[in-house]
């Protein structure tokens, strides 16, 4: 963000990049949150009928 200022607004050869960074860090973590929740609930259900 600030460094798009720096630069009059114009923007930065490297945001294409960045995005496309910040896209693969958050896709494997949204699944690993996404899995323990899955096994988390699992694990609630078969509490419950146990």
């Amino acid at each position: 963000m600030d460094m798009s200022k720096k630069t009059g607004g114009n923007p930065l050869p490297n945001t294409g990049n960045n995005r496309l960074y910040r896209a693969l860090l958050i896709g494997p973590i949204l699944l690993i949150i996404g899995l323990a929740m899955f096994v988390l609930n699992c694990k609630k259900t078969q509490n419950q009928s146990a």
